[in-house]
């Protein structure tokens, strides 16, 4: 067992010391070029504040991954194949990378961001890294390939575009991101798919350290936001773990009805908040890219929830459902049930809190 925990360990360890030394200079070069978040109406922070500490997560990552793959061979002297998935996972990881990085510097129109945004989410398909089986979902089973190919590309955009827009508060985005990636690495692990583990712990180092600066640094001094950068590389490599995991695991169809409910489960807070804000624009007759303050973290704060507060109920929300799937799959309740079961408690929860925002807003003019 200890030839496992070390590679892991060193893993998390490397990209978090790349992350630590490498955030606070970002920081110092962000104040040099006035390169900031800067406030408006529609966001919640009241000062100028850094924006490009996502450039830390794929240089950590991959050095932290490196070197425990490196560790593990030297122990275990197994040696590695790197299929064509990969590569072309990384490129579509570079494109996601540098699209946020240009975001963040220039900024881009929403539209020509989702024209990349789809190009990068067709590469994987290509090289069969697709969801091909639903185990019932909906009453379907095995796809076919380019409803596969379709589905995976609309899967891949819908959780990039939802990591990206609950980046919303301090510690939202990277904290969701951390409680996925311990799931992922323990999923992996039982999987037995270690360059995965590492990869996760990797990813999980770098991000820990950046919430860490995201939530209890000072504005002003060592404070710092993801940006783009950062959002949508996490979304992309979080839906692409998603999948990976799905096909590992399709060897055993219990298995892979387990894989299907795991990724719906964490993903059904910002899946769901992601699709009830278009709604809500929709039915108002407004851009559906248009920003606003819509989303779950500023309905919470408008009912009366500190940024903290509000963090912490998303992220108690997120566990909540993962454990809640888990028991109604372990009590055999098959999954359209506990979609249905799902979407009522995210429609009860956002249902007592327009009441709440209702009564306070009919309070504070009585």
């Amino acid at each position: 067992m200890i030839n496992i925990i070390l590679p892991i360990i060193l893993a998390f360890v490397l990209s978090a010391i790349i992350a630590a030394i490498a955030i606070p200079y970002i920081v110092y070069l962000c104040k040099k070029y006035r390169i900031y978040d800067l406030p408006n109406e529609r966001k919640v922070h009241k000062r100028a504040i850094p924006r490009l500490g996502g450039l830390t997560f794929m240089p950590a990552t991959t050095v932290g991954l490196v070197g425990a793959i490196v560790l593990w061979m030297q122990i275990t002297n197994i040696h590695f194949e790197f299929y064509i998935s990969a590569f072309v996972m990384i490129a579509g990881a570079m494109v996601v990378y540098i699209l946020g990085f240009i975001d963040d510097l220039r900024g881009l129109g929403a539209k020509l961001k989702f024209v990349i945004m789809f190009v990068a989410s067709s590469l994987l398909p290509f090289c069969n890294v697709t969801m091909d089986n639903l185990c019932g979902l909906f009453g379907v089973y095995e796809l076919n390939p380019t409803v596969g190919y379709l589905i995976t590309v609309f899967f891949i955009m819908i959780v990039v575009n939802a990591v990206n827009l609950i980046d919303g508060i301090d510690g939202l985005a990277s904290g969701f991101s951390i409680i996925v990636l311990i799931c992922y690495l323990f999923l992996f692990l039982m999987a037995k798919s270690y360059v995965f583990v590492f990869f996760c712990a990797a990813l999980l180092g770098c991000v820990s350290v950046f919430f860490l600066f995201n939530m209890f640094g000072k504005e002003g001094k060592n404070k710092i936001f993801m940006g783009d950068a950062g959002s949508l590389f996490l979304g992309y490599v979080l839906a692409y773990l998603t999948i990976k995991y799905q096909l590992i695991s399709s060897s055993d169809d219990n298995m892979h009805e387990a894989a299907i409910l795991t990724a719906f489960s964490m993903f059904i807070v910002p899946v769901c908040d992601l699709v009830r804000v278009a709604i809500c624009r929709f039915i108002n007759k407004k851009p559906i890219f248009q920003a606003d303050k819509r989303h779950i973290h500023h309905v919470l704060m408008t009912a009366g929830c500190s940024m903290h507060m509000a963090l912490s109920i998303i992220l108690a929300l997120v566990i909540f459902f993962v454990a809640f799937n888990y028991a109604m799959y372990q009590l055999g309740v098959r999954m359209p049930f506990v979609l249905l079961c799902d979407v009522l408690i995210f429609a009860l929860f956002h249902f007592v809190l327009y009441r709440i925002t209702k009564r306070k807003r009919q309070l504070k003019h009585s």
